[in-house]
């Protein structure tokens, strides 16, 4: 009898997972907007951002040496 209730409450606790396992499936996702054909809904202009390519000397030495003092 016992395992006649450990089976019957473990379909119930099958059917509960795949219950919130359905739902949060069907639960809408996180999207972008866009302004296509929408020309109420104005945007930012996209602008090109600078950034300078040459980057600091002392960066890899300073890495280097954070990885040496790690591993001591």
């Amino acid at each position: 009898m016992t395992s006649q209730i450990t089976r019957g409450l473990l379909v119930a606790a099958f059917c509960g997972v795949t219950t919130l396992a359905y739902a949060s499936w069907l639960r809408p996702a996180a999207v972008v907007v866009g302004s296509e054909g929408l020309e109420y809904c104005q945007t930012p202009v996209a602008r090109t951002l600078t950034t300078s390519s040459t980057g600091s000397q002392d960066l890899l030495l300073f890495l280097f040496g954070m990885t040496q003092t790690h591993n001591r």
